[in-house]
């Protein structure tokens, strides 16, 4: 693209600025709350879970959130690493842009997802570089929300997810609710053939007497590692020969003004409750923009959940978005 010069009807030859555009802030509020899980005996686990929460990142009206979920030995490690590092890369790359193009990249969306994906590949090399011990045998799932005005961008690997309410008014007033993340289970058939083609196994693990219990799982060589109940994921190094990637799903989606609540949480959350549960809890909050009071009740729910089920509870993490889009 380049500029026409005033006085002489030509492209002008002075260095281009980069203008920030104005974007509409389509963000009303927001909460996180981020609880730790409890071993069999209440005693209390470490919290692998993390996330982050950057209002007006890289400009005004541009709103950064995730939530990451750690794995294994490290987790915490590999959580902690991604927390800080990931929202640095796409920063770093946001700025690399603005250098080498006339446009600005939040302008231009397929720019955009790719720009979250090398985010993720640079996350992940920094990982291996930066924590080549801790990386190899443990990792994290990770589930960002970029909003931008009107424009939000879902970007995820693994099982950590967002969901969308929208509600629908007519003689009564209906929320409903669409996932914009994908859950990356290795019996998906995508995730399967990828394996597959990297030799790696998709199994159940096997009791004393042989029978298979638990999720379908992601195996190397001789089935003794990974064992990864996702086929993506940041970091778990080793994983990589049996098909284990970082690269995330990006989705798109332009905001309509029906478009109210976004939910990002932890599968803390989702192993005990569907997304329309979640809604209809988080929903009563809506009209007087509590996103508190909707985080803090939709994580007690999830907890208790775990009790009454089970005699351990996993780290539990949600972040409530609260959205005004103008018509």
């Amino acid at each position: 693209m380049s500029f026409m010069s005033k006085d002489k009807g030509k492209p002008s030859d002075s260095p281009i600025k980069a203008v920030s555009p104005i974007i509409e802030d389509t963000l009303l509020a927001f909460a996180v709350v981020s609880k730790n899980g409890k071993n069999e005996d209440r005693s209390t686990k470490p919290n692998q879970d993390n996330y982050f929460a950057l209002k007006n990142f890289l400009q005004k009206s541009v709103h950064l959130f995730g939530v990451v979920d750690g794995h294994g030995d490290y987790g915490k490690i590999i959580s902690d690493f991604v927390k800080q590092n990931l929202p640095l890369n796409i920063q770093l790359l946001e700025a690399k842009n603005k250098k080498t193009s006339n446009e600005l990249a939040l302008l231009r969306e397929e720019k955009r997802k790719k720009l979250l994906v090398e985010a993720f590949g640079k996350t992940q090399e920094d990982l291996v570089t930066k924590a080549k011990e801790q990386s190899s045998k443990s990792g994290a799932t990770a589930t960002l929300v970029f909003v931008m005005g009107r424009t939000l961008f879902c970007a995820n690997v693994g099982n950590s997810r967002a969901v969308l309410g929208t509600v629908s008014e007519g003689k009564t007033v209906e929320w409903n609710v669409t996932r914009i993340s994908n859950d990356h289970k290795p019996e998906m058939q995508t995730e399967l053939q990828r394996i597959t083609e990297a030799k790696g196994k998709v199994a159940q693990c096997v009791d004393s007497d042989g029978k298979p219990y638990g999720p379908k799982r992601v195996w190397g060589k001789g089935l003794t590692k990974p064992g990864l109940a996702v086929s993506r994921a940041l970091g778990d190094s080793d994983g990589v020969k049996a098909g284990i990637i970082s690269t995330p799903d990006v989705q798109e989606i332009e905001l309509g003004v029906a478009d109210r609540i976004v939910v990002v949480a932890s599968d803390g959350v989702w192993e005990v409750m569907s997304d329309q549960e979640v809604m209809e809890i988080v929903k009563n909050y809506y009209g007087e923009r509590n996103a508190q009071a909707a985080c803090e009740e939709l994580v007690k729910v999830a907890d208790k959940k775990w009790r009454h089920s089970l005699n351990e509870t996993d780290d539990i993490t949600a972040i409530v978005i609260f959205l005004m889009i103008k018509e």
